[in-house]
């Protein structure tokens, strides 16, 4: 779409390459790339070879509360809604593309305690339930 001439956009975590590619956007806001300029392409596939990765520790993090990725995803948000406040709404010749991508959900499993509160733990299935 890019070589077409179409504006395209992306917001937020590519979870692919670095900005030295050319990964097929024109503009990218707020982008998390991953260490190396690689991907974490074992995260697509099914079943995984978790050998490569122990992300069990994250796992403990779980609860109400706020931290770097909560605060990355409303950054994420804020830019699309301009964007599409601003650009998006902008008069042009061709259509756009925009890519929006979020952290969550992913670990560590917290979230801001208005939305936890919004879930009663005892109605949730005994599996999901947050123990001790």
């Amino acid at each position: 779409m890019k070589a077409a001439g179409h504006e395209t956009v992306s917001i937020g975590k590519p979870h692919y390459r670095s900005p030295e590619y050319d990964d097929g956007f024109a503009q990218e806001i707020v982008a998390l790339h991953v260490s190396n300029g690689e991907g974490w392409g074992f995260g697509i596939l099914r079943p995984h070879d978790h050998t490569c990765f122990d992300n069990s520790q994250y796992a403990q993090d779980i609860g109400p509360g706020d931290d770097s990725y909560t605060e990355y995803d409303v950054k994420v948000r804020d830019h699309a809604v301009d964007w599409l406040a601003q650009e998006g709404a902008a008069a042009r010749d061709k259509p756009w593309a925009l890519f929006v991508s979020f952290l969550r959900p992913h670990y560590p499993l917290t979230c801001p305690k208005p939305f936890y509160d919004m879930y009663d733990p005892e109605r949730l299935p005994p599996r999901l339930r947050r123990s001790g």
